[in-house]
């Protein structure tokens, strides 16, 4: 099994690092990835907890953010011989462990200046980029076919035998047709798959999303010389693909484009932990919050439903960290499906209080005249937890780049307070309290 550990500051990297983290244990499996180096026992001495973590490591990834290196008013914080991050980048140095740098939100790698001796070979490290938008898919999966070839991790046989072109970044970079390659065959074979999982729907599962195609569309396998139409490819028993699975790959499709609520309730009812439940209550929420929804949908506070949600951190936490996300990428559709109906903002220093629909459009203006930002939660502390209400207090730090206009260092320590809803099988923020202080 590979060995792959990840560096990064929470208050630099802390929302993306944890997407990293999550595509690449997909990909290698859990005990595969270690993120948190810094997760010292009491009483060990942290720098020999680091060395004894990167023995066994093949890989470190050094996630770099904006504020990897320190901000103007806490200094260079690498300059501090005990910084965590400092002691992890100089033992993978040190040890000769393959370093990557993975830039985010818009950092740019460290100059030599900034770098004390022991790390200025760092600088020199080709680094890649990590987009948090919508290029995060191909940047992550460059970044792990650049980790399978320094593995030694073979490629993948495409579906008629012959080795699959491009194994690692580079090949990916020079050879443009490898992702063409690749997405037409796995179009084929999503495509003779469909007819096993089309015949199990006809056998009485689902009938209403079949409904929802057109009669006259009938799913079948193209005819191809390799690829016979009659016939499904056998599947790999090392491997098997249930029956489930399929289905529930075309139950979605066959109502991911609809804007009524009923279906996406639908889909819920029958997969409430399947792979697209996520995108479906964002689908939801914001469906619920649009004027145009049909039917119509009422704009009073929807009642709590006790005992669906989860009190553990993380659940909690995810609407606060994905509206974080939503800011960093200026993603407004991700930002307005955190909120519960009936929402409310207040800004204590400015005495003002907006509705959940003015405060959507008041960052919809914002994050069309921003070209950079950079949102960290700089502390949070779950104040209050129940089965249907939660209360978090966050401290954050803000940094702003508008068109035309220099980055400030914006606003830092600024003290806010999230009441959480449990609907619907997932925590939504009711209000939020920002105290700018």
């Amino acid at each position: 099994m590979p060995r792959i550990a990840i560096s990064y500051r929470r208050a630099d990297s802390g929302v993306i690092s944890g997407r990293i983290f999550d595509r690449l244990v997909a990909h290698y499996g859990r005990g595969a990835v270690f993120r948190d180096i810094d997760n010292i026992p009491l009483g060990i001495d942290f720098r020999q907890h680091v060395n004894a973590v990167l023995d066994e490591s093949e890989i470190v990834l050094a996630i770099v953010g904006p504020r990897w290196v320190g901000t103007g008013e806490r200094g260079n914080r690498l300059d501090d011989e005990a910084d965590p991050v400092r002691v992890e980048i100089e033992a993978a140095l040190r040890k000769g462990v393959p370093l990557i740098p993975a830039l985010v939100l818009g950092a740019s790698m460290p100059a030599t200046v900034d770098l004390p001796n022991s790390l200025k070979d760092f600088a020199y490290r080709n680094a890649i980029q990590i987009d948090a938008g919508q290029d995060f898919d191909m940047h992550i999966e460059r970044l792990i076919r650049a980790m399978d070839g320094m593995l030694h991790i073979p490629a993948k046989e495409s579906t008629d035998g012959s080795p699959r072109t491009g194994g690692s970044a580079t090949q990916y970079r020079r050879f443009g047709l490898v992702t063409p390659l690749r997405l037409t065959v796995t179009l084929v074979a999503l495509a003779v798959i469909g007819v096993s999982a089309a015949s199990w729907f006809f056998d009485g599962h689902n009938l209403r999303a079949l409904k929802l195609r057109s009669p006259s569309t009938p799913v079948v396998a193209p005819q191809s010389a390799s690829v016979p139409s009659t016939t499904p490819p056998a599947i790999n028993k090392s491997n098997p693909l249930p029956p489930q699975a399929d289905a529930e790959v075309v139950f979605w499709q066959s109502v991911a484009a609809s804007n009524d609520p009923k279906d996406f309730n639908e889909y819920l009812s029958k997969y409430p932990d399947g792979r697209f439940a996520g995108l479906a209550r964002n689908r939801l929420a914001a469906l619920r919050s649009s004027p145009t929804a049909n039917p119509p949908l009422p704009v009073s506070p929807p009642p709590a439903v006790t005992g669906k949600c989860g009190t553990s951190d993380e659940q909690i936490m995810r609407p606060v960290k994905l509206l974080y996300q939503a800011v960093n990428t200026k993603n407004i559709d991700l930002y307005a499906a955190q909120w519960a109906e009936g929402g409310r903002y207040t800004d204590v220093a400015k005495g003002i209080t907006r509705s959940k629909a003015e405060k959507i459009e008041e960052r919809r203006a914002r994050f069309a005249a921003w070209e950079m930002v950079s949102l960290v939660m700089d502390r949070s502390t779950i104040t209050e937890r129940g089965v249907d209400r939660a209360t978090v207090d966050v401290i954050y730090s803000m940094s702003i780049k508008t068109y035309g206009r220099p980055a400030g260092l914006g606003q830092t320590g600024v003290s806010e307070q999230y009441n959480l809803v449990c609907f619907d099988g997932r925590w939504l923020i009711q209000t939020n309290v920002d105290e700018n202080r």
